[in-house]
């Protein structure tokens, strides 16, 4: 059954309470703060209740504790630098979970106008000194605080009011937030013990829980860390009623620490403002507004609407989100500047801004890229624009739609690199392929009569004309990726097209993994052929992942399509290339390497099917509100292709739509530089119209770990509910929508297939078809999402069809996404340069035997292992599973031989699992801890001298041939260790042949193998797998010991 918390705000979302109301709190006069009308007679304290609770007016429900949690930000700097800054006030559910996001209705935009219009000026003014984030507006921030915290809190909802008005509860929130933060002066505090920021010392986690504990009534609060530096505090309470009135009572953390347990970093402000006088006991002065600043030259005007940008402002001096943007021109103007489109001067006409011949330009002025009038970067609307329909927008926040605009620089002609002869040639192709193919021939035609008399022109020596398409080796490569897509839901079953084109006419390799079950992490090793751990990319969003995390890394000039131009071919992109690519940082530092043609899906829009931005070729963002995306992919797609098909040289075309990813709605950019997740609103996935009827009958697949009677695994998972019918139905629904969203993938599949075979050019091109991670909907009790170590999350589908490549054979080659990258240049590159090409780009896969794929199935050797990775953070999908769980990182290793099938996972908690998924498929049973009831596992005999040995065995279990022997778990589980420490910080070779690291005499080439008896001294004595704490991305000094060569195996060892 729903909580009653979950039932009043859904009846919140039927009584259409939403933000379109606010235009009544923008009136000057003061409106009455008030509280919570419930009387609360003798609440239970929080966490600490006898009984259910039925009141959650008096009680936050679900769990009840409430984090007063702050930061302490270097660089930059923010805040005095004698006092922390606040970070938030979040509900806790008692076990260290927490919901989130609970009631997008009430996701207000304008915090500082709800704030003052309840006359609560003070509270902003300390706010903008002790509340403000290092990479992004104060504004911003507390919006993303509201949203995705204030509105968990039970106690705040409307039906906790009489007489609710909207935005009501939103000063209670804040104003407990301060006061609590005021009452707990951690520098102070820390200080008080000898802790003081230094550039040289360091301190000890226990000396700081200590210093914290003394002053908070014996209760030491979570302290974190980043990179072993002091980062972050968080103050438990329990309460006793509510938020608005209650008693908060100091309580011990339900988290544990990620810091070190000595040299722990507490570094000194570099740049913050100046101390105060009494810490953070003392509001402080209001701040000052920074001076107003000055755009020039010319521009675009983009519309910024909770938190991210949609359209921009067109020549009328109107907002448009589906057409081309103004240029606007910026000219120097007293003590700022005005604005010129083509339609005229810009300037307020009755309160809304105006471009034309008649209209009297307007001085602006700028903070830093926001657009200011009146020395305000408030501009509202009454409406949000979308479609066709244009919005005017005035000064000030006086309209429902509250807006910021900001300046996107145009360069110069003269600051652009200009085009070489191949990329003019290049451009006249892409405007060809809209064309008659005798347009197209007359234009190639006029080409080549100017590379015969203008060469002197050219700013580089001509190249000699390559041969023509039926002369060349190398064979055209196009790459279907969808995102999110399972293999063991079944999802493939209900495309007919891809089984007619693809599965039936290639061939299938079931054992293709993902090395991290993430978008974005498992798109870069995709890319550049190398593990996590080597990409330190682990995360959809920076600081550890995202398109940032890729530029900064250097992948931008070291990945698969630099490569294959190098190869002279010509690559084209259409669709979701990277997470966190925005409409902000697109082209800044510099746009996406690599591709000849590109049409790149960017955020905060990638994930909604009917609103999305794209980039051509690194130009201004265009939005397609109203249309779905994955039919634009298809045409964008197929445009390309014809572009390509024009060209003498190879192709590679990567079609990637978004496709059965959940539809996301962000609300919010990134947030503070250290706390990068999103306020975003998710749901079931989007179909086309035509294909929102299909399959109404059709379930989630009833296995026996659907859903289980008992739980399963370890961490977080082992203590989830068992899901309740309601929430069962909805989760069908959602898998019928993925099913439903796939459909247009599968017509684009159709037509890439018919166009191919149209052009005479399907027996020369490889079509590869994969996804980025799998995808799990009430396995192990577990909500709609991905992230784990299960078969769901990392076995994904791949499937390729070509010349030479078996057809409707289904391969058991073990395989994973990093040797992709490896397998593409082998099919692009000459045989005899690929072992030096592989050693240049220094993969950690190899290269998939595509050719001779049945020999390769039928070696005795064969690759075995799967390195799985995770970091962070995980947040499930779905009505119901916006609980966000910290501390999932893990490292997992899958290993599939002859007879065999393991996986062995290590936590970042200490906690351990290790299922044998030949006997159980479903991995519901946890074979460690060592005194579990099972001591042995049935595994084939072998011994590497050639003796095959037998323990001690026992009848083999139903479903394994009697040939298996009986090994003891504690001799599997040295041997696994060993295998995952060597994999875990792998690079080259190593990684795809760990054995030869282990033991470099060449008798062990496999798992089996390693079992002989002979080696349980040697591997008894390897160091354990295990992390000194739990980091939200790759830092090596929190993943414990590595492998070193000098521990290798050597005969006298077994002698």
């Amino acid at each position: 059954m729903p909580s009653v918390r979950s039932m009043s705000r859904f009846a919140l979302s039927a009584l259409g309470v939403t933000q379109s109301v606010l235009g009544l709190t923008h009136s000057p006069l003061i409106r009455q703060e008030s509280s919570a009308s419930a009387t609360c007679s003798n609440p239970q304290l929080s966490c600490q209740n006898s009984s259910a609770v039925t009141d959650t007016c008096c009680f936050n429900s679900p769990g009840g504790a409430l984090l007063q949690t702050q930061f302490w930000d270097t660089d930059p700097a923010t805040g005095p630098d004698d006092s922390w800054t606040i970070h938030g006030l979040w509900p806790d559910n008692c076990d260290g979970t927490y919901e989130a996001n609970c009631d997008d209705r009430r996701a207000y935009t304008n915090i500082t106008d709800i704030l003052k219009s309840y006359g609560r000026q003070d509270l902003v003014d300390y706010m903008n000194t002790y509340w403000t984030s290092n990479s992004g507006s104060a504004e911003s921030f507390w919006e993303h605080e509201w949203g995705k915290h204030g509105t968990c809190v039970s106690t705040l909802d409307p039906d906790c009011y009489t007489s609710y008005q909207p935005t009501e509860e939103v000063p209670a929130f804040f104003n407990r937030t301060v006061n609590l933060f005021k009452s707990l002066p951690s520098y102070i505090w820390l200080s008080a013990a000898g802790i003081t920021p230094s550039s040289s010392k360091t301190y000890s986690l226990s000396a700081i829980q200590n210093a914290l504990a003394d002053k908070f009534d014996g209760h030491a609060p979570y302290v974190g860390c980043r990179s072993g530096q002091l980062d972050e505090l968080w103050f438990f309470y329990n309460v006793r009623g509510s938020l608005q009135t209650g008693a908060f009572v100091p309580a011990d953390s339900l988290t544990k620490s990620n810091c070190p347990s000595t040299g722990i970093k507490y570094l000194p402000k570099s740049s913050g403002s100046s101390p105060t006088s009494s810490g953070t006991s003392a509001p402080g002065s209001s701040p000052t507004s920074s001076p107003g600043g000055a755009f020039s030259g010319s521009g675009y005007l983009n519309v910024i609407t909770g938190g991210s940008r949609k359209g921009c402002i067109i020549s009328p001096g109107t907002w448009y989100t589906s057409g081309t943007c103004a240029t606007i021109t910026a000219a120097s103007s007293g003590d700022g500047f005005t604005l010129k489109s083509s339609k005229g001067a810009c300037g307020f006409v009755s309160g809304a801004l105006t471009c034309g011949s008649g209209v009297s330009s307007t001085i602006f002025t700028a903070d830093g890229n926001s657009l200011q009038y009146s020395g305000s970067t408030a501009f509202s609307a009454d409406s949000t624009a979308s479609g066709s329909t244009q919005v005017k927008v005035y000064a000030g926040s006086g309209h429902p739609t509250g807006l910021t605009i900001e300046w996107q620089e145009i360069l110069p002609p003269d600051t652009v690199p200009r085009p070489g002869l191949r990329a003019i040639s290049t451009m006249i192709w892409r405007l060809a392929y809209t064309w008659t193919a005798y347009t197209t021939y007359l234009l190639l035609l006029l080409l080549s009569c100017h590379r015969s008399t203008a060469s002197q022109d050219a700013q580089q020596p001509l190249q000699e004309k390559k041969p023509s398409k039926e002369n060349i080796k190398q064979p055209n490569i196009i790459f279907v990726l969808t995102d999110d897509q399972d293999l063991h839901l079944d999802s493939l079953s209900y495309m007919p097209f891809l089984q007619k084109h693809l599965t039936d006419q290639g061939t299938s390799f079931q054992r293709h993994y993902c090395t991290v079950a993430l978008c974005c992490p498992s798109r870069v090793s995709l890319w550049t052929g190398k593990a996590a751990h080597n990409t330190n990319v682990t995360d959809v969003n920076p600081p550890y992942g995202g398109y940032p995390k890729f530029l900064s890394q250097g992948f931008n000039k070291a990945y698969l399509p630099v490569w294959l131009q190098e190869l002279d071919y010509e690559t084209y992109y259409v669709g979701k290339l990277f997470n966190a690519q925005t409409v902000e940082n697109y082209n800044d530092p510099e746009p996406a390497a690599g591709w000849t043609g590109s049409e790149f899906l960017l955020d905060p829009y990638t994930y909604e099917y009917l609103n999305a931005t794209f980039t051509l070729n690194a130009g201004p963002p265009t939005s397609y509100s109203g249309q779905y995306t994955t039919d634009l992919i298809r045409s964008k797609s197929l445009a390309f292709l014809s572009s390509a098909l024009a060209s003498p040289s190879p192709f590679f075309l990567t079609i990637a739509p978004t496709a059965p990813h959940s539809n996301v709605h962000q609300l919010q950019g990134l947030i503070h530089g250290n706390f990068t997740e999103k306020s975003n609103i998710q749901s079931p996935p989007v179909p086309a119209a035509r294909h929102a009827h299909l399959f109404s009958n059709i379930t989630v697949p009833r296995t026996p770990h659907f859903n289980p009677d008992s739980p399963h695994g370890v961490s977080w998972i082992s203590r989830l509910a068992q899901q309740n019918q309601t929430n069962v139905d909805f989760n069908d629904h959602f898998y019928r929508s993925r099913l439903r969203a796939l459909q247009s993938v599968d017509e684009m599949i159709e037509e890439l297939f018919t166009r191919l075979e149209e052009a005479g050019i399907l027996h020369e091109t490889y079509i590869f078809f994969s996804t980025d991670n799998g995808y799990h909907i009430g396995q192990h009790r577990l909500q709609p999402g991905k992230q784990c170590a299960f078969e769901e999350d990392i076995n994904i589908p791949l499937i390729v069809r070509g010349p030479g490549i078996p057809r409707g054979h289904v391969s058991d080659l073990v395989t994973t996404h990093a040797d992709l990258a490896p397998t593409f240049i082998s099919l692009a590159s000459d045989p005899s340069t690929l072992s030096s090409l592989s050693e240049k780009y220094a993969f950690d896969g190899q290269p998939i035997p595509l050719h001779g794929l049945l020999e390769a199935e039928s070696r005795e050797h064969k690759t075995e292992h799967v390195n799985v990775e995770m970091w962070g953070i995980i947040m499930s999908e779905g009505k119901y599973g916006s609980t966000l769980y910290p501390n999932h990182t893990y490292k997992a290793l899958r290993v599939v031989g002859e007879g065999y099938s393991l996986l062995y996972t290590v936590w970042c908690s200490g906690e351990r699992e290790l299922y044998d998924v030949l006997a159980d498929p479903y991995q519901t049973s946890n074979l460690y801890p060592l005194d579990h009831e099972a001591t042995s596992i049935a595994f084939p005999p072998v011994g590497v001298h050639g003796n095959a040995y037998t323990p001690f065995p026992p009848p083999p279990p139903n479903n394994v041939s009697s040939t298996h022997s009986s090994v003891p778990l504690a001799r599997l589980i040295s041997r696994l260790n060993t295998l995952l420490m060597v994999l875990k910080t792998c690079t080259g070779r190593q990684c795809t042949h760990p054995w030869s690291s282990i033991d470099p005499t060449g008798d062990v080439h496999s798992l089996k193998e390693a079992l002989d008896p002979a080696f349980d001294e040697y591997y008894a004595a390897q160091d354990v797998v295990e992390f000194g704490w739990c980091e939200k991305g790759y830092i090596p000094e929190a993943e414990g010991a590595v492998w070193n060569d000098v521990q290798a195996y050597s005969f006298d060892q077994g002698a």
